[in-house]
């Protein structure tokens, strides 16, 4: 049981690391809510938004002082203090280097310790981060995003392994006023980029256990994977609905009017997946579930191709309506459901 909750608890962590500025905060904190038997579903948000914290009240403030100091010393330019709405209680210390064109963060969150990294982006549309922490290096990499766990408290130290490393084309200006939406900017594409891949994989999890000098046990893989699978296509559903918003641009008041009956519905999910997203807006009776449970995808086959047999069939009477379609962080399409007064209407007929 124990090995089961560790393992789950660095799966945790692999989901996490799709924050490029700011990441390593999180490995600790996971860990540690493992290790207290809370072992829940999780996945970071697909999108965070920053609101600057005029009084921060940090759990550790002389080592954040210090740290702050040694960020000063070495040129960096002090932002400000911030919060991120999406990850409660989670808050956040930025620097800018406007010469050398980087940005930093100090990390400070409940049951997490001391964290920063400091990152850039390059002019080709890579990108770079160094974190202080040490963990991390038997995970997936992100393709032209490389981090650096150098695994050191002293930013002098951090920086310089920051400074050594392959620059690929100069870096991007960088100013205190443009830190939030790079921020966001980032955790998007990291997150779109995980899911792509389809969260955290069997062999990631294997790795970390054979990192570990553990024997490989097939089915603890599988139920931890299964665990992750289910987190990952939670927030799959929300970044496709998110990207659909960004890209579309809708009014407040008419996504407010139709969300509670938009879903998405990505390439990448399997029959029984695709039942679990209709019925998150639609509930089904016994004979629409027993149709659906029927529906099976062929070898050529994507989740997209049975959406449109059940939009031109009408299968199961769902009258589904294809709304949008978004690339980002999977092809999905984005769906809505009859409202209330239209499925009377339609079952009365």
């Amino acid at each position: 049981m124990m090995l089961i909750l560790k393992i789950a608890g660095v799966v945790a962590i692999v989901i996490l690391l799709l924050l490029v500025a700011g990441l390593a905060f999180v490995i600790r904190w996971f860990r540690k809510i493992v290790k207290q038997a809370t072992d829940q579903p999780g996945c970071p948000p697909c999108r965070v938004h920053p609101q600057p914290e005029p009084n921060p009240k940090w759990r550790d403030e002389v080592k954040m002082l210090q740290c702050a100091s040694e960020f000063t010393a070495l040129g960096f330019e002090k932002i400000g203090a911030f919060t991120v709405p999406e990850m409660p209680g989670m808050q956040m210390l930025a620097f800018v280097h406007p010469t050398e064109r980087l940005y930093a963060a100090i990390y400070d969150y409940p049951a997490i310790g001391h964290a920063f990294d400091i990152n850039c982006i390059f002019e080709d549309g890579a990108g770079l981060s160094a974190s202080s922490k040490g963990t991390g290096k038997n995970l997936d990499e992100r393709p032209f995003h490389p981090i650096l766990w150098v695994g050191d408290d002293c930013v002098a130290t951090v920086l310089n392994a920051f400074k050594q490393h392959p620059q690929p084309a100069p870096r991007v200006p960088v100013t205190a006023d443009q830190f939030v939406a790079q921020f966001e900017r980032d955790h998007a594409a990291g997150m779109n980029w995980r899911m792509k891949k389809g969260g955290v994989s069997r062999e990631e999890i294997r790795r970390h256990i054979v990192a570990k000098g553990e024997p490989v046990d097939e089915e603890t893989v599988e139920a931890i994977y299964k665990n992750r699978r289910e987190a990952h296509i939670l927030e799959l559903q929300k970044a496709c609905l998110a990207q659909y918003l960004d890209d579309e641009q809708l009014l407040a008041a008419e996504w407010e009017r139709i969300q509670d009956r938009t879903f998405a519905i990505a390439e990448t999910l399997e029959p029984e997946e695709i039942i679990e997203a209709i019925e998150s807006v639609v509930t089904l009776d016994e004979e629409q579930r027993h149709v659906l449970n029927q529906l099976r995808r062929g070898n050529a086959e994507t989740a997209l191709d049975l959406i449109d047999e059940i939009i031109l069939q009408n299968t199961a009477g769902l009258c589904l309506q294809k709304t949008g379609e978004v690339q980002e962080p999977v092809r999905a399409y984005i769906l809505l459901a009859p409202s209330r007064e239209a499925a009377t209407k339609q079952l009365a007929a």
